[in-house]
């Protein structure tokens, strides 16, 4: 394999003074030499464009081929600052409006460089792994060849708030690694800004990263809603993830035939300060959820009007009781859940959970709340001041609650006004 390095030419350019904070015209000067650097590369069968520590001006996407890798000098030292409004392209039939994309290609990365959003308040994506098109009729169908084999590692995105994007984007792509990565959404309150979203997809790590200040999910998985765009094997392992509405977001949709998950696993994150819950589980009707696992996180400072640690619902009407198996909800620390109508652990209409060992510390209203959901097992958990009910589990109307195991927990103080559990 070829490998490329920048140009001495561009060097020289990249070091000279710009004379301007953010593009003016577009394409910039170095839209136009770096893309053609990634287009070598691709067109000698792969290779790796280096890009030398200083400020790159864009106003279009970069594209990457398959086999070609982008690295920078370093988070903060090479820094790609984007225009206020990107110059979106349409690749293989698919719509690109991200500062950096790949479009149905495999062996691909980026590393070691920043994207700047925020000094110039761009609307658009930071760095985008989409699906080709099939026709050029349905630029956002993206219902072609699936992108595989990608590596985001190492890169900072800093965004710009109020706008609907996201920072690191997956859509249906497989076998896709996104590993210490820093997120600054720059948001202080609810919008519909991701920091990581995984969108479909088969087997798909996020591990290592720090994802703060995003409007709506630092991390949001599931099902898209388009066709084929069911998720099998994602992990989120290990990230620590603040100051969002949520930490971690999972759901499936029942567009275009239903879109289910299975084998997600949620575990070792560090979950602070979130507005709306620490992990939120939405089960849309006519979808299932497969072997999903939440486990050895920790949640803390989740405040606000009917928040929780973790919660897991039905999205819409109730549920069958089998479109969920295998729900284990095992080994978490969830601490200070404040605010009215908050809850340790919340579940509305989602039956079959195993709740085992987890520990529940300062919650304003019950520690575990199970409300129309059958078949739990509420096994070995320590909760400790609650200021309502410890362990709540409640009839619905649907009138389907059969069977409940509740044994081995360890309640301590909570509302003598209450009993420690009610059924």
């Amino acid at each position: 394999m070829k490998k490329y390095v920048l140009l001495v030419a561009l060097v020289l350019f990249a070091a000279e003074a710009q004379p301007q904070t953010c593009p003016q015209s577009c394409p910039t000067r170095d839209d136009v030499v770096i893309q053609k650097l990634l287009d070598a590369a691709a067109a000698a069968g792969g290779g790796t464009v280096q890009l030398k520590p200083g400020v790159y001006y864009t106003c279009k996407p970069l594209i990457l081929g398959s086999n070609v890798h982008l690295r920078g000098a370093g988070r903060g030292a090479t820094i790609l600052r984007g225009s206020a409004i990107i110059d979106g392209v349409t690749v293989r039939n698919a719509y690109v409006g991200s500062s950096i994309a790949a479009v149905g290609t495999t062996n691909m990365s980026v590393s070691d460089l920043t994207i700047d959003h925020a000094t110039c308040g761009r609307d658009a994506n930071g760095i985008s792994f989409l699906p080709t098109g099939l026709s050029a009729q349905g630029i956002e169908q993206y219902d072609g060849t699936v992108p595989t084999n990608g590596m985001i590692e190492h890169v900072e995105v800093l965004g710009a708030p109020g706008h609907h994007n996201y920072m690191l984007w997956n859509l249906k792509g497989q076998h896709m690694k996104f590993v210490d990565n820093w997120i600054d959404g720059g948001s202080d309150a609810a919008s519909p800004q991701e920091g990581i979203e995984s969108f479909g997809g088969h087997d798909v790590m996020i591990s290592g990263n720090t994802v703060k200040n995003i409007g709506s999910a630092c991390i949001n998985l599931g099902s898209a809603g388009l066709t084929d765009s069911e998720t099998v094997g994602i992990l989120a392992i290990n990230n620590f993830l603040t100051h969002c509405n949520v930490g971690i977001n999972l759901g499936t949709s029942n567009e275009n035939g239903g879109q289910s998950n299975s084998d997600t696993h949620i575990r070792g994150n560090v979950i602070t300060h979130a507005r709306l819950a620490g992990i939120d589980v939405a089960v849309a009707t006519d979808t299932r959820e497969r072997n999903l696992r939440i486990s050895d996180n920790t949640i803390r400072d989740v405040t606000g009007d009917g928040v929780a640690g973790i919660k897991l619902r039905s999205a819409g009407a109730p549920i069958d009781n089998d479109a969920i198996i295998a729900t284990t909800i095992e080994s978490n620390h969830i601490d200070h859940v404040k605010g009215t109508n908050a809850f340790g652990i919340y579940m509305i209409s989602y039956p079959n959970v195993r709740i085992l060992n987890n520990t529940i510390i300062d919650v304003t209203n019950e520690g575990i709340y199970a409300y129309d959901s059958d078949d739990l097992e509420v096994i070995s958990n320590r909760i400790e001041k609650s200021s309502t009910v410890p362990i709540g589990i409640y009839q619905g109307p649907s009138g389907s609650i059969s069977r409940f195991i509740v044994e081995r927990n360890r309640i301590n103080d909570w509302s003598m006004l209450n009993s420690a559990i009610l059924v």
